[in-house]
């Protein structure tokens, strides 16, 4: 079965779009993707398709759609490295400030298994370490008002007793 194939505990994350009105977040389009490497390492945690090996993909995915991907597109190339999970987001720059958005995605079934925004004070980093450890923890089960107390350290969400991620 297709879901056989895939390891829930190999998770692609791929480049957040990203909408402003300048190019100065551009550059976190790819760095998002390196940053969850970081994270992501596999020791006791989900582990991240490697960053060139993702944006390998995107790129000759974007080159032969010939327009932006869609959330299947994207979760073709996930089912192809055989990553159970998918990470898809944005971030959107107004005059508000920006938000930050996520979401995890069931790479057999196309299912939202989380989602989470942050949005972060002034310009502050944009704070995609607390985004993916919300969005595994939400997707672990986590009750959502205990969010703003758990860790945003790598440490932290290794150590994280959800269930078993391997399965």
């Amino acid at each position: 079965s297709l879901s056989a194939a895939l390891d829930r505990g190999v998770i692609a994350v791929f480049p957040f779009r990203v909408t402003a009105p300048d190019s100065s977040l551009n550059y976190l389009r790819e760095a998002i993707v390196d940053l969850h490497n970081v994270v992501l390492t596999g020791e006791g945690i989900a582990r991240a398709i490697d960053t060139r090996t993702i944006l390998n993909a995107v790129r000759q995915a974007s080159e032969k759609a010939g327009t932006a991907l869609t959330t299947e597109q994207y979760l073709e190339i996930a089912r192809s490295l055989g990553a159970g999970r998918a990470v898809i987001g944005e971030v959107v720059r107004t005059s508000a400030g920006i938000t930050m958005s996520a979401q995890l995605l069931n790479g057999a079934t196309a299912a939202v298994e989380a989602r989470h925004a942050e949005h972060p004070p002034g310009d502050e980093m944009v704070p995609t370490r607390r985004l993916i450890s919300r969005l595994l923890a939400k997707s672990m089960g986590e009750a959502t008002a205990r969010l703003p107390g758990l860790s945003d350290s790598a440490e932290a969400v290794k150590n994280y007793p959800g269930p078993d991620l391997t399965g």
